[in-house]
Parts: C-alpha cells; structure tokens; sequence
C-alpha cells in the first residue's frame, strides 16, 4: 500500500484510528478485572461495620476500579451501539 492508497483509504473512513478519548477509553478498561468487585464490596463492607473510614490509598485503588469498570462498560456500550 502506498502512501496514497492510505490517503485515500482515510478520507474514505477506511482504517481510521480511534480518537484520543476512545484510546483513553480503551487504557482504563484494559485494568478492569471483575474479579476486583467482590473485593471493593468486602472492604466497603468491612469498614463499615468498623465504623471507621476507609483509609484514602484504599479509596484511591477503589476508584481507580470503579473508573476502569465504567470504561469497559463504555466500551461494551459503544461495540453494541454499532
């Protein structure tokens, strides 16, 4: 393939690349692990009957999940969508 026959391909929406925010998109939820839902709810759970709250690097771990969680969601939304 030649440089034109990629030009041309691009302008005719042929192998375009994703966009910034679906490359984003695509790095959060590469660090999903469904596994991880159980484990956040059992430290969410513990602490609350602890009383006691959750520390912050825990909060931090616990929210990057959440967040790679509702990227592959996304994601799931966007495949089925087209």
């Amino acid at each position: 393939m030649t440089t034109d026959d990629a030009r041309r391909d691009m302008a005719a929406g042929y192998g375009s690349s994703p966009s910034r925010e679906e490359l984003r998109l695509r790095q959060r939820a590469a660090m999903y692990r469904p596994e991880d839902d159980a484990q956040a709810a059992r430290i969410r759970e513990t602490y609350a009957q602890l009383g006691t709250p959750i520390p912050a690097r825990l909060q931090l771990v616990i929210g990057l999940h959440e967040t790679a969680k509702a990227a592959a969601e996304a994601l799931n939304n966007n495949k089925e969508q087209q």
